[in-house]
């Protein structure tokens, strides 16, 4: 393990241990170096080299596509990604529903459903989930907006 990841890991296990209900977030240089905060219940891992890599790779393949990405990862751009909890009228509605009510009340687009697990377990994440996938209670929307629009929040 190199420095600053160890350095990282140990920050982390401490705050953990002090207090297991925080919410802990942490940048890793190297994914190997993981499997010892998702023991510690560390809640999110960022490995930034991972994600300039694929953008990279992208870009070199789609001319134009960084503009997009620009706006997508930079908060002082347009457009943010936004997480809301979906509403109890929509638990049974199905995702294409989803996105329409989203694009016509509110002017942004829907791009996936966070779902929570057992009891303990990580939330998933289902990312452009097919049209016919329900939307269940404890379900959070994520979608692009220009704000968060207030009867999502």
């Amino acid at each position: 393990m190199r420095r600053r990841d160890a350095r990282t890991v140990l920050a982390a296990l401490t705050i953990e241990r002090l207090n297991q209900d925080i919410f802990t977030c942490v940048e890793l240089l190297h994914r190997e170096n993981q499997t010892h905060l998702s023991l510690a219940g560390v809640e999110e891992i960022v490995v930034p080299d991972e994600y300039a890599g694929k953008i990279l790779a992208t870009a070199s393949r789609n001319r134009g596509v960084v503009a997009v990405l620009d706006e997508l990862l930079t908060s002082d751009l347009g457009n943010n990604i936004y997480k809301a909890p979906a509403p109890v009228e929509w638990f049974g509605k199905d995702v294409g529903w989803v996105m329409q009510r989203i694009k016509g009340e509110h002017d942004a687009l829907f791009i996936s459903l966070e779902r929570s697990g057992s009891k303990g377990d990580k939330p998933r994440v289902l990312v452009n989930p097919p049209l016919q996938e329900k939307v269940e209670k404890g379900d959070y929307l994520i979608f692009l907006a220009r704000s968060l629009p207030g009867s999502l929040n």
